[in-house]
């Protein structure tokens, strides 16, 4: 149920001309709301969507304003009661609500495998 919440949520604070506008409408968790304005603040349009057949926000620039791994990277928000194997992800924070993510694309191919409880 936290997973729906959570896509509800952030789909909801989808962009606008390029930008999330965190500063203007934050969302309940601020774990995503302080990586998207470190985001916004390093790139000229994003890009945000739900991975197809996972409960997973993908957010990354669409153009690189500058170089910093803000821009650089592409950053991944999950439920924080998903369990997905995330291999090569590595952890940025946490809240109440989601687990936040990042993969340098330069050096790593992102993975996302769902694990079955045993």
């Amino acid at each position: 149920m936290r997973n729906v919440a959570l896509v509800f949520l952030l789909m909801c604070c989808g962009p606008r001309n390029g930008r999330l506008n965190i500063n203007e409408n934050p969302t309940q968790s601020p774990c995503f709301d302080g990586i998207m304005v470190n985001i916004e603040n390093s790139c000229r349009n994003i890009h945000s969507h739900l991975v197809p057949g996972f409960d997973v926000i993908r957010v990354n620039c669409f153009d690189d304003a500058n170089e910093s791994g803000w821009a650089s990277n592409t950053f991944y928000f999950v439920g924080n009661e998903a369990i997905f194997n995330k291999s090569g992800w590595i952890h940025v924070c946490s809240d109440p609500l989601l687990d936040a993510y990042f993969i340098d694309t330069h050096v790593a191919t992102p993975t996302l495998k769902v694990e079955r409880p045993k």
